[in-house]
C-alpha cells in the first residue's frame, strides 16, 4: 500500500526521516481528535501535529488525528509515530482505521495594529463553515481569546465562549443557512476591536474550523 497509508517498519528510514523533518522548519501536518492512554511528549485533544512531532504511543495509547496532506481519519493504537509533509510514520504500532473525511478549513490570526485588535487572514475567498461549526483554537495565544462571534450583516447571531481549545457551536442555537455568507470575529480578554473573516457555510464542510492563533 503507498501513500499516506503505507506502514513504514523500517527502523533506518524512519530516523533518516525523522532527521530531515529536524532540519527543515515545522509545518503542520495534522490535528489530534482523540488520545486515549499516555504519549511522550504528551498531547491532547485539538494539539495539532507538525513535521517536527515524534510520539512514543508505548504499547496501548490510543490516538485518532486528521492528517491534512490526504484529509484521512487515522486511528493508531502503540507504537511510534511520527510526521512528514505528505506522509505520517509509523514503526511497531497497529493502524486500526483510516476513514476517509473532509480537511479542516484554517484561518490565520496575527495581531493588529490596534490595541487588542486582531485579523484573521487567510489568502483569497470566503472560508468554508458547517452549518453548526466548532471553532478550535491552535497555537501558543489561544487562552488569551474571550470569544468568537458570528455575524450575519451586523447582527450577532451567537456569541460563543471557549472551552478550552474548543468553541462548540450550543445545540440549542439554530444551523446556520446553507450558502450564506457570515462573518467570524474574535475577541480579545485585553480588549480592543476585532476584524472580521468571512465564512461561507456549505452543508459538506468539515465541522471543525481551525483558527490559529500566534
Amino acid at each position: 500500500m503507498s501513500g499516506p497509508r503505507l506502514l513504514l517498519t523500517l527502523l533506518g528510514f524512519f530516523a533518516l526521516c525523522s532527521v530531515s523533518a529536524a532540519a527543515a522548519p515545522a509545518k503542520p501536518a495534522g490535528l489530534v481528535l482523540e488520545l486515549e492512554g499516555t504519549s511522550s511528549p504528551a498531547i491532547e485533544a485539538f494539539d495539532e501535529v507538525t513535521t517536527k512531532t515524534s510520539l512514543d504511543l508505548g504499547k496501548d495509547a490510543r490516538i485518532v488525528f486528521q492528517h491534512y496532506q490526504s484529509c484521512d481519519e487515522v486511528t493508531i493504537i502503540g507504537g511510534q509515530l511520527a510526521f512528514t509533509e505528505r506522509r505520517y510514520l509509523v514503526r511497531g504500532g497497529e493502524v486500526v482505521d483510516v476513514a476517509r473525511g473532509q480537511c479542516p478549513d484554517a484561518v490565520d490570526l496575527t495581531k493588529s495594529s490596534s490595541v487588542g485588535g486582531v485579523v484573521l487572514r487567510s489568502g483569497f475567498g470566503a472560508k468554508k463553515l458547517a452549518p453548526t461549526p466548532t471553532f478550535v483554537l491552535i497555537g501558543g495565544d489561544w487562552s488569551t481569546v474571550a470569544a468568537v462571534r458570528v455575524l450575519s450583516g451586523d447582527a450577532v447571531i451567537a456569541e460563543l465562549k471557549p472551552e478550552g481549545r474548543e468553541v462548540p457551536w450550543p445545540k440549542e442555537l439554530a444551523a446556520l443557512e446553507s450558502g450564506a455568507e457570515y462573518k467570524i470575529e474574535l475577541t480579545r480578554t485585553e480588549g480592543g476591536a476585532p476584524e472580521a473573516k468571512t465564512a461561507k457555510v456549505r452543508k459538506n464542510a468539515n465541522t471543525l474550523m481551525l483558527i490559529r492563533i500566534d
